[in-house]
């Protein structure tokens, strides 16, 4: 188990080798961490897919989110269905704003999430 503060440490050349971790290929079933190859194909590209429609949904609204998140949870229990939720939360701190587009932070963390999920994707189809 990866404790709270590891992702908070990581710079962002280290975004790679933490999403790596974070979405890691089991090697057997039994095996303490990641699923199958084929199980973590489908669940990133899940994940990809509600990803996208978050950031499609954001790049049309006018508002600001100060301190928003992405939750990302998975099963990665090989007996278990595969399962998976993308959630946008702690978005206390948000407020329209007519006429200032898109809030251009948020794009970016999602199309930075994107970028990483890709990246992993391609990783693991190898």
């Amino acid at each position: 188990m990866t404790p709270k503060s590891y992702g908070k440490s990581l710079s962002a050349s280290e975004l790679g080798s933490g999403i790596s971790r974070f979405f890691p290929v089991g090697d057997a079933e039994g095996a303490r961490e990641g699923l199958h190859r084929a199980g973590l194909v489908g669940v990133l590209e899940g994940i990809k897919a509600e990803v996208e429609e978050i950031r499609s949904v954001v790049a049309e609204v006018e508002v600001r989110m100060a301190g928003a998140s992405l939750l990302i949870v998975y099963e990665s229990d090989w007996t278990a269905e595969s399962g998976y939720a993308v959630r946008l939360i702690d978005f206390a701190h948000t407020f329209v704003k007519p006429g200032s587009g898109a809030d251009e932070g948020l794009l970016l963390g999602l199309d930075t999430t994107l970028r990483l999920v890709r990246s992993r994707l391609e990783e693991v189809c190898i």
